[in-house]
């Protein structure tokens, strides 16, 4: 295989890395570090490269997880994966999770995400699996039993009304444009959850928020919002993993990355991106 066919499978090995990380740079390093090892290796008896380099990526990805998921414990506040900006649809080589469930794959052991990853999104069998990660098909499905309990992957399954998110997306911004709070109430469900992630370098709370009222308040006052006409604010629409977002820039420089879950006529989960090393999205 020349250097063309094997960095043909850099947005495939790119995929398995950032929904088993959820930060695009280790991503990216990963996928460097895979080809490296694939170019230093006796490659004679080979027969499925796709298949080597999986195996080479998840199992860098699960010892790189384990490092991180230690960093992520003395993470100044909650910490949220990164966003990535892509296309409303998935192709085979560019299966993004949806970012609420990214953020729900945190409370998955690396072995769980590894299983889930590659069974769920990229439809590997147990036995493929099993070679992988040098573990027994039964454990690979006591694995992904697990992982899926941890995560409710039923919502995973839930088709995703595009039109109907994006009418409740408008929706909000204009609430929060006009400061009508009772209106954003009505669109916000009564147990909404928000999360936000600072980093401990930009003002965010660093617990959930949870209800209607708290969440309500945080946008009035705690973040300050003015998004009067003469105020120094521009909103961006644009599909971040695969669903409808927002860019909120302030002075022209990106400020907050505004995702959102929506289920049936109300906004359920909010996620305010703020920590500036997590949102150097260029449009």
């Amino acid at each position: 295989m020349n250097r063309e066919e094997l960095f043909s499978y850099k947005p495939y090995l790119f995929t398995i890395a950032y929904n088993m990380l959820g930060d695009i740079t280790v991503a990216e390093d990963l996928v460097q570090d895979t080809f490296e090892k694939w170019l230093q290796t006796e490659r004679a008896d080979v027969v499925q490269p796709k298949a080597y380099l999986s195996r080479i990526l998840i199992n860098k990805a699960i010892d790189c997880l384990e490092q991180e998921k230690k960093k992520r414990e003395t993470y100044k506040g909650l910490w949220l994966p990164e966003p990535i900006l892509s296309e409303v649809a998935t192709t085979e080589e560019n299966q993004t999770l949806e970012y609420a469930l990214l953020f729900l794959l945190e409370r998955l052991n690396p072995y769980e995400r590894a299983v889930f990853v590659l069974k769920e999104v990229f439809s590997f069998s147990y036995s493929e699996i099993s070679d992988f990660l040098n573990l027994s098909q039964e454990n690979c499905r006591q694995l992904l039993h697990r992982a899926k309990e941890k995560v409710q992957v039923s919502r995973k399954k839930q088709e995703i009304d595009l039109a109907k998110h994006t009418q409740l997306l408008e929706a909000f911004l204009t609430a929060v444009y006009q400061r009508d709070f009772a209106q954003l109430k009505q669109i916000l469900r009564d147990d909404v959850v928000m999360y936000q992630d600072g980093g401990g370098k930009v003002a965010a709370a660093l617990k959930p928020l949870f209800g209607t009222d708290k969440v309500t308040r945080f946008l009035e006052g705690i973040m300050g919002l003015d998004l009067n006409t003469d105020a120094p604010f521009r909103v961006t629409p644009v599909y971040l993993n695969g669903v409808p977002a927002v860019l909120i820039y302030r002075d022209e420089v990106l400020d907050t990355v505004f995702y959102s879950v929506a289920e049936g006529d109300n906004l359920a989960e909010v996620y305010f991106v703020r920590n500036p090393d997590k949102i150097r999205i260029n449009l």
